[in-house]
């Protein structure tokens, strides 16, 4: 048992690895030799590959099966175990594997590429026909597509019936515009998960080729969000100053070459007081505009959006108001917003106010 442990800890770095890369290996014999058009050449070279690591598996059993690396801990587990530790097998293939993998570098990487590859390609076909089967009830419209490409140079950002995948009964929205958005609305009205629709839209079209709504086209951009922001207390870094920060990246980011900046902000500079807020929200908002970046802002100010109506389309979410309750629509309109609702909702919530 000293010997065994001693051995085991000068090999603590790479039985892991080996481990893995032995179940890669055999995981590589179930896959079919003949593949549909989408992964017609990354299943063959696999196999292919794979093929040349299957050598090494010679004595693997021991290796897959030694301590914390077993996939489960039954009898045969437990009896290879005690073997390794009278006999030091698992240590003795280790090290057999090891030097069969001198000079295969580019073999193993490319493996574990395509084996990548591969297993995020079955995530996204299953993520696919989640959605579809999610929505085959009531829904009938698409769940999702794939997204259409902008031209490089081209501006804009066009979504037809998108949704925010988390929601279980979304509403959907629309949007087809070349400008950036000031996005107003009473409290809870839809806001901010608008924001996070429009920007989980972009970056699931460049990450996974899946949106999800029933159409969307614009340019592949370089995706910033100030959405959700915290002050730091270990760090000493006030709300306002995490704000400033968030901002300051976005406009860092229009001054470089590069692709286009989509930018998401959710209530501009709402740390500060409210004079300073509307002068130094509209100075940022109008800059981003005019650096060509296509910011998509939420916001209670209403005079934004006469300050930025140059760079900036208004849009707002509405809700209908009764004496004692608020019904929220979340439809997306154009033009500004004229309701409010913070009193109604600090009544609703039990204070008592007059």
């Amino acid at each position: 048992m000293y010997t065994y442990f001693r051995g085991r800890s000068a090999l603590s770095e790479y039985l892991p690895s080996v481990a893995y890369l032995l179940r890669l290996v055999r995981m590589i014999r179930l896959l079919p030799k003949e593949t549909d058009a989408v992964l017609r050449e990354e299943v063959p070279d696999l196999c292919l590959n794979g093929a040349a690591l299957l050598s090494l598996e010679k004595g693997a059993l021991f290796v897959m099966y030694s301590g914390r690396f077993a996939m489960s801990s039954g009898p045969l587990e437990l009896l290879v175990t005690y073997l390794n530790i009278l006999f030091h097998l698992d240590m003795i293939a280790c090290r057999k594997i090891l030097r069969g993998l001198s000079g295969r570098k580019e073999e193993i990487l490319k493996v574990m590429r395509d084996a990548g590859l591969l297993d995020a390609a079955i995530a996204v076909d299953s993520w696919r026909a989640y959605l579809t089967n999610g929505g085959a009830e009531k829904d009938e419209s698409p769940r999702y597509c794939t997204p259409d490409f902008a031209e490089r140079g081209e501006h804009g950002f066009r979504m037809t019936d998108g949704y925010h995948p988390l929601l279980k009964k979304p509403v959907r929205q629309s949007l087809d515009t070349k400008r950036g958005i000031i996005l107003t609305g009473s409290n809870a009205s839809g806001k901010s998960t608008f924001l996070r629709t429009c920007g989980l839209c972009a970056l699931l079209a460049q990450t996974i080729h899946t949106c999800t709504a029933a159409e969307y086209r614009a340019p592949v951009y370089r995706l910033f969000s100030s959405i959700s922001l915290k002050d730091d207390l270990c760090g000493g870094e006030s709300y306002f100053m995490t704000e400033i920060r968030a901002m300051k990246r976005v406009l860092d980011a229009s001054l470089e070459q590069g692709d286009p900046v989509f930018c998401l902000v959710d209530e501009v500079l709402r740390g500060t007081n409210t004079s300073e807020r509307i002068s130094a929200g509209a100075q940022i908002l109008n800059g981003l505009a005019e650096g060509g970046v296509l910011c998509f802002a939420a916001t209670h100010d209403i005079e934004l959006t006469v300050l930025c109506a140059q760079g900036y389309e208004n849009y707002h979410f509405e809700e209908i108001l009764s004496e004692e309750d608020v019904t929220f629509t979340y439809v997306l309109k154009s033009g500004p917003s004229t309701s409010k609702n913070a009193i109604l909702l600090l009544k609703k919530a039990g204070f008592s106010l007059t």
